[in-house]
């Protein structure tokens, strides 16, 4: 998927590959009611928490996943973005990877503790009363988001959740 961005008469609009137009995320965050870009502001925090809300839709801790990146996002990508731009699905996930090989604390701390979370208040909520879920089935439940929300290849995830244990 590509998602562009659209300035006439001075406001921005948000586009999807599939021409759906993307509204602000407030239910998220409240920074703007606007979205805007090439500067870093609550327009272009909006922006950011809703570009990645939109990419990470089919993921159960994708809306936690958002909130926890979208401040970087923006100071790093969204606010360097010129009037009318375009940016892939893919090239948000290979921003999300390199912050991963420059710093694995930071990617430990904003991704795979959201996703700890998460795993676990699920499992309470469709087994109230139930022991903690055993550490192998919360490994499992964060291989799945890293797979389908940030692209990592199956075949890479143990080591990766191997690699942010030490």
């Amino acid at each position: 998927m590509t998602y562009r961005g659209e300035t006439v008469a001075g406001k921005h609009t948000l586009w999807t590959s599939e021409g759906a137009e993307l509204r602000p995320r407030a239910d998220l965050y409240e920074y703007s009611e606007t979205f805007s870009w090439g500067e870093l502001s609550g327009g272009a925090y909006q922006t950011s928490v809703t570009l990645l809300a939109d990419l990470f839709r089919s993921c159960a801790a994708g809306t936690a996943m958002a909130k926890s990146l979208h401040v970087d996002f923006a100071k790093e990508i969204v606010s360097e973005f010129s009037a009318d731009w375009e940016m892939t699905d893919q090239a948000m996930r290979e921003w999300m990877w390199k912050k991963f090989v420059e710093c694995p604390t930071w990617f430990n701390n904003q991704i795979v503790r959201v996703l700890r979370e998460d795993a676990k208040a699920r499992w309470i909520s469709a087994k109230p009363g139930a022991p903690a879920p055993s550490e192998a089935w919360v490994r499992e439940e964060i291989g799945k988001h890293l797979i389908h929300g940030i692209g990592i290849r199956a075949d890479k995830v143990e080591a990766t959740l191997n690699f942010l244990a030490k």
